[in-house]
């Protein structure tokens, strides 16, 4: 490291490494690279930046973050699609929760998730395994431990079931932050009492708790009293576990009532009457007659993306649930979401394990949603209201996950590609005679050529990413295009005249002075 003190691991640390190295084995060609800039976003977390570096994952690597000298992250799905360990990036921003509450839970159902700090002050849950599994059989796992931990709406890693093959940072999978970032790193473990666990340790601790294949397949949430018989499961924790907490009642309630003339017809009220009571302070009568006047006039869907619903939620089990959600409604996963920064942008949404790619318009307006969702499920879910899927859609992108394209792998990079071919091709001439036959002209400053030209290029290399007028407003705005008219002979020419600084030279090409008369 250049301007810097390179820090190394102690000598009795020095296999930490490999151990680091087996514990998380993850997507052997690249990894995450972060880096903490000053200040903090809106919700509190340290502001970074980040970038995926394409390389082996090595016991250099990562003795290199362990020692301090700079910060991992690893990528879960593997090129085969499998798994060896999964997370949760819990968020530790909400009132009532803490790491306490997250460990008496793994402590009370003796369950064999490690819990660290993140970075940023949260936490992250691993799941360690002996051997693999399918990517999509970890995050179906992990889906239900977020609803009991209260993080249903937290990012879970792997984030993608299946990973492409193509050479570009979307088919790569997403990485998360790796713990133990050097000796005075704040990315340690705790162990049940809530303890620091040294990085020397950290293997073994892991190791005690890693899973076979059979256990992973036998693990399974903790038994919670139904008190709303076959209903959403988010419902049925709140009441069961924090009605003394009175987390948010107008909305719980509001909820209840969707349940509830499911479950019991013209007896709805008196039975959320009922509930309402289960609340250490229930809701006062005023405001409990308006939920009941506003839902007995016509018939809500359940409220998934608002809390504290959201926190708890299971959509999977909520499904299977007689009155859950419904197998035709869509409760897309605010884990899943990733943009590809392209020109224009790419969207990616996970949907019953189906990795869906939209454009802006097709995941802003829920009926070319549906009809994308048509083409690529062959399902059809019930209708939204617009009004209610930007609610949803507000809670998704808070979530997002955005990957930054090469220029020269977007659309407008490939154009570039081929348009300073074709100008580079071009004629050294003291007369502009060459348009007419369709090869572009070269000045000491300038490229001239017809747009007809062009296009025939374009259609050769088979290019029909961007739209004539699109191609157009490039040469204008980007090129600082100008369209020229010239009489050549008898023939008036309709050509560009673009700057030729726009474009790479190649060094054997010498150009020759401008002529006192240019024609242009």
């Amino acid at each position: 490291m250049q301007g810097a003190v390179e820090r190394r691991l102690p000598f009795y640390s020095m296999n930490l490494a490999k151990e680091f190295l087996s514990i998380f084995r993850s997507h052997p060609n690249v990894y995450g690279r972060t880096e903490v800039t000053e200040g903090f976003d809106e919700n509190g977390k340290a502001n970074s930046k980040s970038w995926l570096q394409k390389e082996e994952l090595t016991e250099k690597v990562w003795e290199q973050h362990l020692a301090g000298n700079q910060s991992i992250g690893c990528v879960p799905i593997k090129p085969n699609n499998m798994v060896s360990w999964g997370a949760i990036d819990i968020d530790l921003y909400q009132e009532q929760l803490n790491m306490e509450s997250i460990l008496k839970k793994i402590s009370e159902a003796s369950l064999p998730f490690v819990l660290c700090r993140s970075k940023s002050g949260g936490g992250h849950l691993y799941l360690f395994l002996e051997n693999q599994v399918l990517a999509k059989q970890m995050v179906e796992k992990l889906e239900k431990f977020a609803a009991y931990f209260g993080q249903g709406g937290s990012e879970i890693f792997p984030k993608q079931v299946t990973i492409g093959k193509d050479e570009n940072d979307a088919d790569y999978g997403n990485w998360i932050n790796m713990p133990y970032n050097g000796e005075t790193s704040l990315r340690y473990a705790l162990n049940e009492a809530n303890d620091r666990v040294p990085m020397e340790d950290f293997p073994e601790y892991c190791k005690a708790r890693m899973l076979t294949a059979a256990a992973f397949k036998d693990l399974d949430l903790p038994d919670i009293e139904e008190i709303l018989p076959e209903g959403p499961p988010c419902l049925n924790y709140i009441f069961k576990e924090r009605s003394d907490l009175n987390e948010m009642r107008n909305i719980t309630l509001s909820n209840a009532a969707v349940y509830l003339k499911k479950a019991h017809g013209d007896e709805w009220p008196n039975h959320l009457n009922t509930l309402n009571q289960k609340f250490s302070e229930p809701l006062g009568d005023r405001e409990l007659e308006a939920i009941k006047k506003s839902y007995e006039k016509k018939d809500y869907r359940y409220q998934c993306s608002k809390e504290p619903l959201c926190h708890y939620c299971d959509s999977r089990k909520c499904k299977a649930k007689q009155f859950g959600i419904g197998k035709d409604e869509i409760v897309p996963s605010n884990r899943s979401l990733t943009k590809l920064n392209t020109d224009p942008p790419l969207w990616y949404i996970t949907i019953d394990n189906n990795r869906i790619a939209l454009t802006t318009d097709q995941l802003f307006n829920f009926t070319q949603f549906n009809k994308r969702c048509l083409e690529i499920l062959n399902r059809v879910f019930q209708p939204y209201k617009q009004s209610e899927w930007l609610e949803n859609l507000a809670s998704i992108v808070q979530n997002c996950t955005i990957i930054d394209i090469p220029e020269e792998l977007t659309e407008k990079g490939v154009f570039h590609e081929i348009l300073q071919d074709f100008l580079l091709g071009s004629h050294d001439d003291e007369s502009a005679q060459c348009l007419i036959q369709g090869i572009p002209w070269r000045t000491s400053t300038s490229f001239y050529f017809r747009r007809k030209d062009l296009q025939k290029r374009l259609d050769l290399e088979k290019f029909k990413d961007l739209k004539g007028n699109e191609i157009t407003n490039l040469l204008k705005q980007k090129y600082e295009g100008q369209a020229k008219t010239q009489r050549i002979g008898s023939t008036t020419v309709h050509c560009w005249k673009v700057p030729s600084n726009h474009f790479q030279d190649s060094p054997e090409l010498e150009l020759l002075e401008s002529k006192p008369n240019e024609p242009f």
